[in-house]
């Protein structure tokens, strides 16, 4: 062996004797045992909850690394409350843990900073129970990268007492990236599949480049990112896709009387934001524009429409509202939803409509919709006002102008056109003989 080998060789062997030299001597020195006890004991003291730590093994080789072996987690809001001092939405939580391992970079210590490489956490089941429902995560995967921070920041946020918002808890130089799997998402009983999520933390900003799932048998898509350094309590900005998925699925959480009435699968996009601080900040701030569509579907509504059933006479068939499109725009501002273009067009009726549904509660909508040529609404001796609303293609035109409360609407007829095209009857008579007919589309 030449001598401009030897000496290097001899060196990393030297290196490499003290290395396991040093891990032999810890592992005498402090064993695992005891390192698992005071780790336990840590985070019992951080969260007040029960914790059943697994083996925990500390390498040096290539790099001072930890790893946890199965553990459970289990607490209370209220403890997690007491412990840290500030307030948060848990009632519960219970976390399966399969393994924890971390690989810090030691030479950054000596700078005053913690960096790490991988951090990987892996739980069979995550279950949190909030003030607002549950969330259940199966084979969820958490891992963070490329952390780094200095260790006086972390020590300051860690030993604050004040209730400050999220964004001034969150050192400035923190960063870091991260990637979240889950095999299923369940959140207040709607199941979301092959979850994933991938983003950064840098300059107080979370931004959330990346998340997909599936929702039964269609993809839900989209990126985000929160803002902590222009307002601590957080700004939301948004965009999310939805491709081919059933209504039912889609609108099972946020409208599930609807959703279970519309048969069909549902396209379209969203994109806005809002500031985080609390609920009315949320609602008030609310700004999202969006467009849904589908191909053909049906809406049930014999249940709405039942008390009318007398009056469509042999057309029963109409309580199912058949459709082969279905296009809407919408925009959510100043507190409302305001409904900018609906039309559904189908085989045996078209509606449209406009207007708004208000976050409060109040409603202030006008439904068009017209009924098959040549259909008359069995109106008894009235029957024959409605061909003073028939269109050029012998279609009758109604429209509906619902107001008030949207759970319990107030409906009445818009007779604009219908005063024009049935003068010679009188708009009283108009009214009067079809105001029966449209009593009857009250909601209960």
């Amino acid at each position: 062996m030449s001598n401009r080998l030897r000496k290097p060789l001899i060196i990393v062997l030297v290196l490499v004797t003290v290395l396991v030299g040093l891990r032999l001597l810890l592992a005498w020195l402090v064993p695992s045992e005891t390192i698992r006890e005071t780790v336990a004991e840590e985070i019992r003291k951080a969260t007040g909850a029960r914790v059943e730590l697994g083996e925990i093994s500390v390498g040096l080789l290539p790099r001072l690394a930890l790893r946890l072996d199965a553990s459970t987690l289990q607490g209370t809001g209220e403890a997690l409350a007491q412990a840290t001092g500030s307030p948060n939405d848990l009632v519960s939580y219970d976390l399966q843990v399969e393994g924890l391992s971390a690989a810090l970079k030691p030479a950054a210590l000596l700078r005053g900073r913690i960096e790490t490489g991988l951090i990987r956490l892996q739980c069979a089941e995550a279950l949190l129970r909030l003030n607002e429902g549950e969330l259940l995560a199966r084979n969820l995967v958490v891992e963070v990268f490329d952390f780094g921070a200095a260790i006086g920041g972390l020590t300051a946020a860690a030993e604050s007492e004040e209730s400050l918002p999220p964004g001034e808890t969150i050192p400035e130089d923190l960063a870091l990236g991260f990637e979240v799997r889950a095999e299923q998402l369940v959140w207040e009983g709607a199941a979301y599949d092959a979850i994933r999520c991938r983003g950064e933390l840098d300059g107080r900003v979370i931004s959330i480049d990346e998340i997909e799932a599936q929702r039964s048998t269609g993809r839900i898509s989209g990126s985000a990112e929160i803002d902590y350094d222009r307002d601590p309590w957080g700004l939301l900005d948004f965009e999310a896709r939805v491709e081919a998925v059933p209504a039912v699925s889609l609108l099972q959480q946020w409208s599930p009387g609807l959703g279970a009435k519309l048969d069909c699968d549902l396209s379209g996009e969203v994109s806005g934001g809002c500031a985080l601080k609390d609920e009315a900040t949320t609602q008030a701030t609310l700004d999202l524009t969006g467009r849904l569509h589908s191909g053909e579907g049906v809406l049930g509504a014999r249940e709405w429409l039942k008390d009318i059933a007398r009056y469509l006479g042999e057309r029963q068939d109409l309580q199912d509202v058949r459709f082969r499109s279905l296009e809407h725009t919408f925009r959510v501002s100043d507190g409302r939803y305001q409904v900018e273009e609906l039309a559904l067009e189908g085989p045996d009726t078209d509606w449209t409509g406009n207007g708004w549904v208000g976050l409060d509660g109040t409603i202030d909508l006008d439904l068009t919709v017209k009924l098959p040529a040549g259909f008359t609404p069995d109106l008894g001796q009235m029957s024959f006002l409605a061909d003073g609303l028939r269109d050029d293609e012998g279609r009758v035109n109604l429209t509906l102008r619902l107001s008030g409360e949207s759970a319990r609407p107030t409906v009445g007829l818009k007779l604009a056109g219908a005063r024009d095209a049935a003068r010679d009857a009188g708009a009283d008579a108009v009214e009067k003989g079809l105001g029966g007919f449209l009593d009857k589309l009250k909601s209960k």
